[in-house]
């Protein structure tokens, strides 16, 4: 799936550089704007040897054999290593939102080769999207990462065990995909492209190239970025297609993305100890047809004078965000692009 981000000069506060994390294999292209049930007492009695299985396959799934010899269209992607098609438990799904600070909720994920593992979660954060995002641990790797949202029936997650990389993900039939991701094989980000400092509309990117090897993306030019600052907050707006919303498995399963998106980054924030974090003021369906080119779709959504996407701009000035979001389902050659305030 694919991001546009952009940046609204409107107060002093210091912006950052806001980079597309891969927990999707469609397109984020990033760009700055210039301008200001009730649950079965069996489950709550699960003993830690017993957690509840996340995932049910039902009848009409398709049987794994099957489901690899072919595999969807949308699956064709050099960087799917294995993938299997199941159904979200809801007793599972209950169990997660009885999670406190004083205790964990576990629940088992079968991990493909890696077995049948445990994930250990903690309370859940409510975002304002009404998206649930539980953070955890795999229960034997102390360097693990689990993250799940869920809104509604729709859940979008990340595992990272093993120096692997899992992806949950809905589908279109209101099933869920648990995908094995080849890190290696996942197309470039885009360098980042410097906003001219007069403010004035940055040129469109460069055309894409045909794709390149991993490891080979272009080298951004001299980008200079200033200390972090104590308590910054970053009011973030997130735009999206149509064909976005309903390749991702529709309005719910879009807002659990948009969810884990945001917990991911300020996670990763916290990490390498920025003190920043990003607040997500509004998510909205606009009208946009894709390009499929991820610099076309940057282009237009940082110019606001072109009628391609005035309602992004509507928005960002309604909601006073700092950075805007485009998510499209196909960027084209790259993961991610964005524009870079380089002395703003």
């Amino acid at each position: 799936m694919g991001w546009i981000l952009t940046v609204q000069q409107q107060s002093s506060r210091d912006l950052r550089p806001f980079r597309r994390f891969s927990w999707a294999p469609r397109t984020m292209v990033l760009g700055l704007f210039a301008a200001t049930l009730s649950i079965p007492t069996a489950a709550l009695c699960a003993s830690p040897a017993s957690p509840v299985p996340l995932f049910l396959e039902t009848p009409s799934d398709i049987p794994a054999a099957i489901d690899q010899a072919f595999p969807s269209p949308q699956l064709s992607k050099r960087w799917v290593r294995r993938h299997r098609t199941m159904g979200l438990n809801p007793v599972a799904l209950e169990a997660m939102k009885l999670t406190r600070k004083e205790s964990k909720q576990d629940v088992s994920l079968d991990l493909f080769d890696a077995g049948t593992r445990t994930l250990e979660l903690d309370e859940p954060e409510v975002h304002d999207n009404k998206a649930r995002v539980w953070r955890g641990r795999v229960r034997g790797d102390q360097d693990s990462d689990v993250t799940l949202a869920v809104r509604g029936i729709k859940m979008a997650g990340t595992i990272v065990s093993g120096q692997r990389l899992y992806k949950i993900e809905p589908t279109e039939d209101n099933r869920h995909r648990l995908v094995e991701v080849d890190e290696d094989s996942m197309p470039p980000d885009h360098h980042p492209l410097v906003v001219p400092d007069d403010g004035t509309p940055a040129d469109p990117p460069a055309p894409e190239p045909e794709l390149q090897q991993p490891g080979t993306a272009a080298t951004p030019g001299s980008v200079t970025t200033a200390a972090a600052t104590t308590n910054t907050i970053v009011d973030l707006l997130v735009v999206y297609t149509s064909t976005a919303r309903a390749k991702q498995g529709g309005q719910a399963a879009m807002n659990a993305l948009i969810a884990m998106g945001v917990d991911l980054a300020n996670q990763a924030y916290t990490n390498s100890k920025i003190a920043m974090r990003l607040r997500l003021v509004r998510a909205a369906e606009i009208a946009y047809t894709e390009t499929g080119n991820i610099g076309t779709d940057l282009s237009r959504l940082q110019r606001t004078n072109d009628g391609f996407m005035d309602q992004a701009h509507t928005l960002r000035n309604q909601y006073k965000a700092d950075l805007v979001a485009l998510i499209v389902d196909n960027g084209g050659s790259y993961c991610g692009i964005a524009y870079v305030m380089a002395n703003g």
